[in-house]
Protein backbone atom coordinates (compact mmCIF):
# COMPACT_ATOMS: atom_id res chain seq x y z
CA UNK A 1 0.00 0.00 0.00
CA UNK A 2 3.00 2.24 0.42
CA UNK A 3 2.79 4.97 -0.49
CA UNK A 4 5.39 4.62 -3.21
CA UNK A 5 6.89 7.06 -5.70
CA UNK A 6 4.47 8.29 -8.38
CA UNK A 7 6.83 8.36 -11.35
CA UNK A 8 8.37 5.39 -13.08
CA UNK A 9 6.70 2.82 -10.81
CA UNK A 10 4.24 0.17 -11.98
CA UNK A 11 5.10 -2.95 -9.99
CA UNK A 12 3.04 -3.09 -6.78
CA UNK A 13 -0.33 -2.42 -5.10
CA UNK A 14 0.80 1.08 -4.10
CA UNK A 15 0.97 2.17 -7.76
CA UNK A 16 -1.91 3.24 -10.01
CA UNK A 17 -1.29 0.31 -12.36
CA UNK A 18 -2.33 -2.16 -9.62
CA UNK A 19 -4.65 0.06 -7.59
CA UNK A 20 -7.75 -2.03 -8.40
CA UNK A 21 -6.09 -5.22 -7.14
CA UNK A 22 -4.77 -3.42 -4.06
CA UNK A 23 -8.22 -2.03 -3.25
CA UNK A 24 -9.76 -5.50 -3.66
CA UNK A 25 -7.35 -7.26 -1.30
CA UNK A 26 -7.46 -4.48 1.30
CA UNK A 27 -11.28 -4.53 1.21
CA UNK A 28 -11.29 -8.30 1.65
CA UNK A 29 -8.87 -8.00 4.59
CA UNK A 30 -11.07 -5.36 6.25
CA UNK A 31 -14.09 -7.66 5.98
CA UNK A 32 -12.41 -10.95 6.89
CA UNK A 33 -9.31 -10.31 9.01
CA UNK A 34 -9.61 -6.75 10.28
CA UNK A 35 -7.41 -7.03 13.38
CA UNK A 36 -5.60 -10.24 12.54
CA UNK A 37 -3.52 -9.45 9.43
CA UNK A 38 -0.56 -7.16 8.81
CA UNK A 39 1.43 -6.50 5.64
CA UNK A 40 5.23 -6.55 5.75
CA UNK A 41 6.98 -5.09 2.72
CA UNK A 42 10.62 -5.92 2.14
CA UNK A 43 11.24 -4.19 -1.20
CA UNK A 44 11.54 -0.56 -0.13
CA UNK A 45 14.63 1.52 0.55
CA UNK A 46 13.15 3.27 3.58
CA UNK A 47 11.37 2.20 6.76
CA UNK A 48 7.74 2.98 7.54
CA UNK A 49 4.49 2.06 9.24
CA UNK A 50 1.46 2.98 7.15
CA UNK A 51 -2.23 2.59 7.89
CA UNK A 52 -4.54 2.62 4.89
CA UNK A 53 -6.97 5.55 5.35
CA UNK A 54 -10.17 3.71 4.35
CA UNK A 55 -9.53 0.06 5.25
CA UNK A 56 -7.28 0.43 8.30
CA UNK A 57 -4.83 -2.22 7.00
CA UNK A 58 -1.37 -1.83 8.57
CA UNK A 59 1.79 -2.14 6.48
CA UNK A 60 5.38 -2.14 7.73
CA UNK A 61 8.30 -1.39 5.40
CA UNK A 62 11.44 -3.21 6.54
CA UNK A 63 13.95 -0.91 4.83
CA UNK A 64 17.34 -1.79 3.36
CA UNK A 65 19.92 -3.74 5.36
CA UNK A 66 22.42 -0.84 5.12
CA UNK A 67 22.24 2.93 5.24
CA UNK A 68 24.13 3.04 1.92
CA UNK A 69 21.04 1.69 0.12
CA UNK A 70 18.50 3.97 1.84
CA UNK A 71 16.97 6.31 -0.77
CA UNK A 72 14.07 6.93 -3.13
CA UNK A 73 11.29 7.56 -0.62
CA UNK A 74 8.26 9.60 -1.70
CA UNK A 75 8.53 11.34 1.71
CA UNK A 76 6.35 11.39 4.80
CA UNK A 77 2.61 11.17 4.03
CA UNK A 78 0.56 12.49 6.96
CA UNK A 79 -2.56 10.70 5.71
CA UNK A 80 -0.97 7.24 5.91
CA UNK A 81 2.32 7.21 7.81
CA UNK A 82 2.60 6.59 11.53
CA UNK A 83 6.37 6.39 11.05
CA UNK A 84 8.73 7.10 8.16
CA UNK A 85 12.50 7.36 7.84
CA UNK A 86 15.01 6.96 5.05
CA UNK A 87 17.47 4.75 6.86
CA UNK A 88 18.67 1.16 6.84
CA UNK A 89 17.89 -1.47 9.41
CA UNK A 90 15.39 -4.23 9.90
CA UNK A 91 11.98 -5.11 11.34
CA UNK A 92 11.57 -7.45 14.28
CA UNK A 93 8.19 -8.96 15.11
CA UNK A 94 7.34 -10.84 18.28
CA UNK A 95 4.18 -12.36 19.70
CA UNK A 96 3.25 -13.42 23.21
CA UNK A 97 0.31 -14.31 25.39
CA UNK A 98 -0.22 -12.00 28.33
CA UNK A 99 -3.09 -12.14 30.86
CA UNK A 100 -5.53 -13.86 28.48
CA UNK A 101 -4.61 -11.62 25.55
CA UNK A 102 -2.41 -12.11 22.50
CA UNK A 103 0.10 -9.35 21.81
CA UNK A 104 2.02 -8.65 18.60
CA UNK A 105 4.90 -6.18 18.67
CA UNK A 106 6.53 -4.61 15.60
CA UNK A 107 9.88 -2.87 16.05
CA UNK A 108 11.65 -0.99 13.26
CA UNK A 109 15.35 -1.02 14.16
CA UNK A 110 18.39 0.75 12.76
CA UNK A 111 21.45 -1.03 11.32
CA UNK A 112 22.85 -1.43 14.85
CA UNK A 113 19.66 -3.01 16.22
CA UNK A 114 18.45 0.03 18.16
CA UNK A 115 14.66 0.48 18.18
CA UNK A 116 13.61 3.62 16.33
CA UNK A 117 9.87 2.92 16.35
CA UNK A 118 7.55 0.34 17.82
CA UNK A 119 3.85 -0.43 17.61
CA UNK A 120 1.82 -3.19 19.22
CA UNK A 121 -1.69 -4.55 19.19
CA UNK A 122 -3.44 -6.93 21.55
CA UNK A 123 -6.74 -8.73 21.68
CA UNK A 124 -8.49 -11.35 23.74
CA UNK A 125 -7.40 -14.92 23.11
CA UNK A 126 -10.23 -16.93 21.60
CA UNK A 127 -10.95 -20.25 23.34
CA UNK A 128 -13.06 -21.74 20.51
Amino acid sequence: MGPDRETGKADNHANKSFSHEGDEIRGWLRENAADNFFVICGDRHWQYHSVHPTTGVHEFGVGPASNDHAAGSPGFNKDMHKFHRVQGGFLSVSTRAEAGRSVILFQLRDVHGQVGYEWSQNRAISRA
